[in-house]
């Protein structure tokens, strides 16, 4: 009994320290909120067809040490067609928005940021 109490102890003082994800649909932090917002509206911008984008599994996260909106986006290319679901990490006015397409090595940034 006392072990349990003991671990439990551990785990409520450990809780401000670990680093989750919120998802959009569950925040309730306005913050949180609007940075995703700010994302969001950071990728639309580099997009083709703006008004296409459909995001999906949009999340704040603050894995990396700073404040980051990570998610994914489908969206019209050029031609009309959508070109298939793809990550995206964004993080705020200092940091431009990046798609997964941008660089063959987005993993990295991903797994650091968006984890």
């Amino acid at each position: 009994m006392s072990r349990i109490i003991l671990i439990l102890t551990l785990l409520i003082c450990a809780s401000p320290f670990v680093q989750a994800r919120t998802p959009y649909n569950q925040s309730t932090d306005h913050k949180e909120i609007g940075w995703m917002d700010l994302g969001m509206d950071q990728i639309r911008d580099r997009l083709k067809d703006p008004e296409s984008a459909d995001f999906t599994d949009v999340f704040f996260s603050r894995s990396g040490g700073i404040p980051a909106a990570c998610g994914y986006v489908n969206a019209k290319n050029s031609f009309g067609g959508y070109i298939g679901k793809q990550r995206f990490f964004t993080a705020g006015d200092s940091v431009p928005a990046i798609l997964e397409s941008d660089m063959p090595d987005f993993a990295t940034i991903w797994n650091k940021f968006c984890q």
